[in-house]
């Protein structure tokens, strides 16, 4: 378990940065935990805003509200999903254990309703042998 803390008009500046392309400083002198849980938070909010392929160049409300409900929660749980492998792709790297599975730049595609990962391009095959 973690407290969490959140600062509404510290998220809305947050916000405004992002939609001017302005470089987003921590609060304080630093990055601490809150500050870095926070950004992550805003940012899952602006990929969440997008919203789910399925209804890109549709009217939503074309779409009955529990598809419409179903295809936020499919995005939560895949925006989720890509998250977690971002952090552990940053974790490899930091650690050294990056190289020897993938390339410089790689590309998957993250099923959050599975979960599953499911390599596109970057990846050795070693990674995602069977009963990996």
């Amino acid at each position: 378990m973690v407290n969490v803390s959140f600062n509404r008009d510290r998220a809305l500046a947050v916000i405004a940065c992002l939609e001017r392309g302005e470089p987003v400083s921590p609060a304080g002198e630093r990055w601490t935990r809150d500050d870095l849980l926070a950004l992550a938070g805003v940012c899952f909010a602006a990929a969440m805003s997008h919203g789910p392929e399925g209804l890109a160049g549709k009217d939503p409300m074309s779409i009955p509200l529990e598809h419409r409900e179903a295809y936020l929660q499919t995005l939560g749980d895949d925006l989720a999903w890509a998250i977690r492998w971002l952090a552990e792709m940053a974790r490899l790297s930091m650690v050294g254990g990056y190289d020897a599975l993938f390339d410089p730049i790689h590309v998957v595609r993250v099923d959050g309703s599975a979960p599953r990962v499911l390599p596109v391009s970057g990846v050795k095959q070693e990674v995602f042998a069977p009963g990996a």
